[in-house]
């Protein structure tokens, strides 16, 4: 079962998508802030983050940013916002992140994007498996 880390500083908004992640089959970690889903990465493997824009202690970009320098290999995050912003989501994008929602966000069309970008994220780390194995038997032999 994967673990998806839902980050946003309204308890409702995470407890809604959270019951709906659950019912798809998905284990799920909360963070309210910026600063907690951070401590939750380094304590706890995730296959994605749904990580709220506007939150009191740091914004999604800068939980982004800072989770980028963090993690060696950081897990696919969908950005989400109440306000629908072009250049924000082409800025995250632009930065590396793999999607970005607009609240409030119809729930199917959110497991569709989950499940593209966990399905991509772990057809990336096979290949980047796979090319590891062949540097190593090159260096081999």
């Amino acid at each position: 079962m994967s673990a998806i880390l839902v980050v946003d500083d309204d308890a409702s908004v995470r407890y809604v998508i959270m019951h709906q992640l659950q019912k798809w089959q998905y284990a799920v970690i909360e963070a309210e802030g910026g600063n907690q889903a951070l401590a939750a990465l380094q304590a706890a493997q995730v296959a994605l983050v749904l990580l709220d824009q506007m939150m009191p202690d740091c914004s999604g970009m800068e939980t982004f940013a800072r989770l980028k320098t963090l993690l060696p290999s950081p897990p696919p995050v969908i950005l989400m916002t109440a306000y629908s912003s072009v250049e924000l989501a082409v800025e995250f994008l632009k930065a590396g992140g793999t999607d970005f929602v607009q609240k409030p966000f119809e729930m199917d069309m959110l497991g569709v994007k989950i499940q593209q970008a966990i399905a991509a994220d772990e057809h990336r780390r096979s290949i980047q498996d796979e090319l590891r194995k062949l540097s190593q038997a090159v260096e081999q032999s």
